[in-house]
């Protein structure tokens, strides 16, 4: 890991640094389609030797291996703004040395989840059984699971760190929150920004695992376990994508509530003592049109405050995950009814 500056990190898999440029991008599109390539032409070399029929669904692997990879690279590149986003506010930045944070965005663990999920992904594929007879193709195929498993443990390793990234910029004392803030989220909106793109990409991916697991031709015999393990599969993605929506939330929603507290608490202490004074019959008419004047500024400041959000979700925000949720919807649609249809009409 890159420790040159505080919040510099580039993950083994995506070494280009924070550079944006078109050749970078292409790049990193370039690794991403060959990841996932060899599986789609292994898709058409069983078509031509006619090892597997018009409804197999090899060549789908292709484009989860990609599509994965793909959303890696761009939650990557919004966790590095993130982490460069929270050290710009906090007056001790999040330093890449021992016992900070960061240090569990380091290389080692990003490969051992990857290993881990890469294994288990391969072992579930080959307890649902895919539906090839030769041993060479079956190899094949497990291997395209690995990948698959491998690329989606670093999204996961990632999602599992993003809370504890997040949980020294809402426990900071000096953080300032400022309820007057455009984003109407005490100024916290960027965080949420970035929750949204991780929830939403990890909602991509999940659906696009939810189709080729339910639409596979898979040799299991339907004992209930077996039949567990590829749902609970299917879900595990959709729990994820809520979990790193709203886990690192939960703390800044936390220090935003105690902020707006303290601040409504202050305003009304000072809107009490104007009140007190105007009430005062013995007070200047001079000093009550100033008394009256903070009042309303006062008041206004107040609704402003009241305004103010406690998650640091804007309205902008909110919509994203919804029209990815929509747009993704169809695809949960289609493998919600499959998934029913088999549940109702088992094998």
């Amino acid at each position: 890991m890159n420790t040159s500056r505080p919040g510099t990190w580039r993950p083994f898999f995506d070494h280009f640094g924070d550079r944006t440029s078109g050749i970078v991008i292409t790049a990193r599109l370039a690794i991403a389609i060959a990841l996932g390539l060899p599986f789609l032409v292994l898709h058409y070399s069983l078509r031509a030797l006619g090892e597997c029929d018009k409804n197999d669904w090899s060549w789908f692997l292709a484009l989860l291996v990609t599509t994965a990879m793909i959303c890696v690279y761009y939650a990557t590149h919004t966790l590095k703004i993130l982490i460069a986003q929270i050290n710009a506010r906090l007056a001790k930045p999040v330093q890449p040395a021992a016992a900070s944070p960061i240090t569990i965005l380091s290389n080692r663990n990003f490969v051992i989840s990857g290993l881990i999920f890469g294994a288990l992904n391969c072992g579930v594929g080959n307890v649902l059984g895919p539906p090839y007879s030769k041993e060479a193709t079956l190899l094949i195929i497990l291997f395209g699971y690995f990948v698959a498993g491998f690329v989606c443990g670093l999204a996961v390793w990632g999602i599992c760190c993003i809370p504890k990234l997040v949980k020294p910029f809402a426990r900071s004392t000096d953080l300032p929150f400022d309820f007057t803030s455009p984003d109407h989220c005490g100024g916290t909106a960027f965080v949420g920004d970035a929750l949204i793109v991780f929830g939403s990409v990890t909602l991509i991916v999940g659906v696009t695992i939810s189709i080729y697991i339910l639409k596979t031709s898979w040799t299991y015999q339907n004992p209930q376990w077996v039949i567990l393990l590829r749902d609970g599969w299917v879900v595990f993605p959709y729990v994820c994508s809520l979990f790193v929506l709203l886990a690192p939330a939960v703390p800044v929603h936390e220090a935003l509530q105690i902020y707006k507290t303290k601040q409504d608490v202050q305003l009304e202490n000072e809107l009490t003592a104007i009140r007190k004074k105007l009430e005062d019959q013995t007070t200047a008419s001079v000093d009550r049109r100033e008394l009256r004047d903070e009042h309303d500024f006062l008041q206004n400041r107040r609704k402003d405050l009241h305004a103010m959000r406690t998650w640091p979700f804007s309205l902008g925000a909110d919509a994203k995950y919804l029209s990815v949720f929509t747009v993704t919807g169809v695809g949960h649609v289609a493998t919600a009814a499959e998934w029913v249809n088999k549940w109702v009409n088992p094998r």
